[in-house]
């Protein structure tokens, strides 16, 4: 009461909280070689399933029995589904500029924009992506939430520097068919 005496105690705990983002509409134009036997226009979206082994991945009600993977779903005690990839699905391969004197700050936040609508809208399509950055960074983006909530994620710490340390023409190599894009 009178000044004597302090005391403090902290509460809770210091958390971080990231601010993806901003999403503009994007329109992905058509890429790849067209993959169907019927006749008619090609389905809209890649088709499910392939001859390629993305990744296991727990059991989701709705998914093909006969892609159970029995020897993972042993071996964790949950269901385990084998996720296959369509080997010539286009890629979209999207390179972002970080040079400090490539951009200003608030051209490069929009560029930053730019970069997360074009991988939202492949994620919309569930078409795999690459995000590059010129200081070196390159993360494999998976299709669906789950990979672009990871690239957003990247994207909310990236921040310009002076370095250029990424080779362009080994960026995209092996994805086949697809996007590139610059910015």
């Amino acid at each position: 009461l009178l000044g004597l005496v302090a005391r403090r105690q902290a509460a809770g705990g210091d958390t971080h909280v990231w601010v993806h983002p901003r999403r503009h509409l994007v329109r992905l134009a058509e890429a790849g070689r067209a993959r169907h036997h019927h006749e008619g226009a090609p389905p809209p979206h890649p088709m499910a399933g392939a001859m390629d082994l993305r990744a296991l991945r727990p059991y989701v009600p709705g998914d093909e029995l006969r892609h159970l993977h029995w020897k993972a779903t042993a071996r964790t005690g949950q269901l385990m589904v084998r996720e296959y990839v369509d080997p010539a699905q286009p890629w979209c391969v999207i390179v972002l500029d970080t040079r400090r004197d490539a951009l200003s700050a608030d051209a490069f936040e929009a560029a930053v924009e730019i970069v997360a609508s074009v991988l939202w809208a492949s994620a919309e399509q569930d078409r795999p992506a690459r995000l590059a950055t010129t200081s070196g960074v390159v993360v494999d983006v998976r299709p669906g939430t789950s990979g672009l909530r990871a690239a957003a994620d990247r994207l909310c710490v990236v921040a310009q520097d002076a370095a250029a340390g990424l080779d362009l023409p080994t960026v995209g190599a092996r994805l086949g068919d697809g996007w590139f894009v610059h910015v």
